[in-house]
């Protein structure tokens, strides 16, 4: 007898029930299965989802090329199982800590604290045996969202290096386009793409980061990348690539010359467009239900001028978002107030940044650095001005003047840059390099929120 014969899919119900928590028990308390006004859901393959879900676009979206389809080489970014170990934020603390290490000679506080022990699936003890400091593995890491660090990069050391990925950013000149399969939290819209130029963490923009490299380099010697002799192509199927040139009418090839002009599209150019899409406000929105479930889809390109708009914008924003070229403008993220500059508790106040004075600031929009000559230079009389900005305090009287609320808010993945880089060196004097990177921070936000809504004229 066929045991099959006669099976089907189970029927699905679902109920939505919003509001405080009291509410909810005084409901389920009320009511019984038999009484609740349930909707039947058709469920499709392949996600069943147990849940409405507004699937109109859905076979205008699955016509676009995932990513990952299009990246035959990908990876999720580095996991050392041991960050305070083997990353930090200062080099030379970083090499001080490796060398104890790998010396053997170690006391039973640094043991406790750095974790000194194997573990079921990463065996720490048994990995340094023999091991030498190289002063050559020490590598600057994208962590998190404008956020480097150094690492000790040694494949043969760290817990997961993702090699396989990340063998082509060691010494090399190379972009990679930084994402993830799903957003872990269904409810907020997709928001997790990146980029990079470095090798980079597994949670760089959130719980499991994927990084896709444009090119792939040959193994040499260190000799021979010196001489610029490496041998690299791009990290691209050629399939979709003819046909994203098939529909443009444009030839493709692999390293893009001056002469070429617009009749011929590079590798850059692909991330570029990528990116931009991905950035564009109501493609996350019409979108969004299958944004959430998978590696995201890109339409194929069809109009070259469309295309080349988007490319640009992309490019600007792959620059900014790498930091390239980035200076701090003054009256975005003052720096008024002199003190310890010592990160004790993050806040941001709304509507509080008042017409600054700049008689205090340096070029930088920097208090005087702990000198005793710098002047306060405090913002003026308070505006309940979202438009003109807050202020971020590290402490009860240093902050950050005139940040914008949506920099703020912005998120890059899981991620709000602006809240988590302070928040993340909490106890922590910032130095005036410190305090530029932050102004820096927020310009770059405040300028992808104006390229996001470059990119939108260009796909609604």
């Amino acid at each position: 007898m066929n045991q099959n014969k006669n099976k089907k899919l189970a029927q699905i119900f679902h109920f939505d029930l919003y509001g405080k928590r009291e509410d909810k028990f005084k409901f389920l308390l009320n009511n019984s299965i038999s009484k609740v006004q349930w909707n039947e859901l058709q469920p499709n393959e392949p996600d069943y989802f147990f849940a409405p879900k507004n699937i109109e676009f859905k076979e205008e979206y699955e016509k676009g090329f995932k990513i990952n389809e299009l990246f035959p080489i990908y990876n999720s970014g580095i996991q050392t199982d041991r960050d305070t170990l083997f990353v930090d934020n200062h080099r030379k603390k970083l090499e001080n800590r490796i060398k104890i290490l790998l010396s053997g000679n170690y006391d039973i506080v640094f043991k406790q604290k750095f974790r000194i022990h194997n573990s079921s699936s990463y065996k720490l003890l048994e990995v340094i045996k023999s091991k030498h400091f190289d002063v050559s593995l020490v590598e600057q890491v994208e962590y998190r969202p404008f956020d480097r660090k150094w690492i000790y990069y040694s494949p043969e050391i760290i817990s997961r290096p993702a090699n396989k990925v990340m063998k082509h950013f060691v010494n090399r000149e190379n972009t990679g386009l930084v994402f993830e399969r799903i957003v872990p939290n269904k409810s907020i819209p997709y928001r997790d793409i990146f980029i990079t130029s470095k090798i980079t963490d597994g949670h760089n923009i959130g719980s499991k980061t994927y990084i896709a490299p444009l090119y792939l380099y040959s193994d040499k010697s260190s000799q021979q990348i010196i001489n610029h002799e490496v041998e690299r192509v791009p990290n691209l199927n050629k399939t979709i690539i003819n046909d994203i040139s098939k529909r443009l009418g444009l030839q493709y090839t692999e390293e893009k010359k001056s002469s070429h002009l617009e009749s011929f599209f590079a590798p850059n150019d692909i991330v570029d467009y990528i990116y931009a899409v991905l950035h564009s406000p109501s493609y996350r929105e019409k979108y969004k239900e299958f944004l959430k479930i998978d590696f995201p889809r890109v339409p194929y390109p069809t109009n070259p001028k469309i295309f080349w708009n988007l490319v640009e914008l992309g490019c600007k924003l792959r620059h900014l978002h790498l930091m390239e070229g980035v200076e701090y403008q003054l009256g975005l993220a003052d720096y008024p107030v002199d003190g310890s500059n010592k990160v004790e508790k993050v806040v941001y106040k709304r509507g509080i940044a008042g017409q600054a004075r700049n008689d205090g600031l340096d070029e930088h929009g920097i208090a005087g650095r702990n000198d005793g000559n710098g002047e306060q230079g405090i913002a003026g009389q308070a505006r309940n001005d979202d438009s003109v900005g807050g202020r971020v305090y590290i402490n009860d009287t240093q902050y950050f003047d005139k940040v914008p609320l949506i920099c703020w808010n912005f998120y890059i993945g899981g991620y709000q840059p602006a809240q988590k880089w302070l928040k993340d060196r909490k106890d922590r004097n910032l130095d005036f390099d410190d305090v530029r990177h932050y102004q820096k921070i927020i310009f770059v936000l405040t300028e992808t929120e104006k390229l996001m809504k470059l990119i939108e004229k260009h796909t609604e």
